[in-house]
């Protein structure tokens, strides 16, 4: 039996720019998105330029063993007044490196923690209808926890997935 490997092709890069969370107990996290950009990438740079628009939000679910799950929704005003909106769940694996970076205030990247999400992302676009008839995956290429003085972000690579 042949085995069909996809392929994955870069789409895009966004990044989000978070508040301070609330936390109604230990296993959530509430935290409000402000501001962000989206830019194409690969094939699409120059194609795909925008920026978040609100409302935005995450709600982040800690498990008991520190495992994280992110539960977004946000949107990205972009060319010709039109929008993409992002759902997106996924998984994040705390580790220690991650914990030594927070703790000195660093940012932290993509190759040291397994941080995948999977956004079902759709459009109004008439010029990027394929969006809509795509399953994409993303992986966060950077990560810095705001500070006293600085405001967190979290900016993703995103990629099409492609059957074959």
């Amino acid at each position: 039996m042949e085995i069909m490997k996809p392929h994955l092709e870069i789409v895009m890069q966004y990044e989000a720019v978070v508040e301070p969370p609330h936390a109604p107990n230990e296993s959530i996290n509430i935290v409000p998105v402000s501001s962000g950009t989206i830019k194409g990438m690969g094939e699409y740079d120059g194609q795909i330029n925008g920026s978040l628009i609100a409302p935005a939000g995450e709600w982040l679910q800690i498990s008991t063993s520190g495992i994280m799950k992110p539960d977004v929704r946000l949107s990205y005003q972009i060319e010709n007044d039109e929008v993409l909106y992002f759902q997106y769940s996924g998984r994040i694996i705390p580790n220690e490196k991650m914990a030594a970076r927070t703790e000195a205030g660093e940012t932290i990247k993509g190759k040291d923690i397994y941080f995948v999400i999977n956004p079902l992302i759709m459009t109004n676009s008439s010029a990027h209808a394929w969006i809509n008839e795509s399953v994409f995956v993303g992986v966060m290429n950077e990560l810095k926890f705001m500070t006293e003085n600085e405001k967190g972000f979290v900016r993703y690579d995103v990629f099409r997935v492609v059957p074959h």
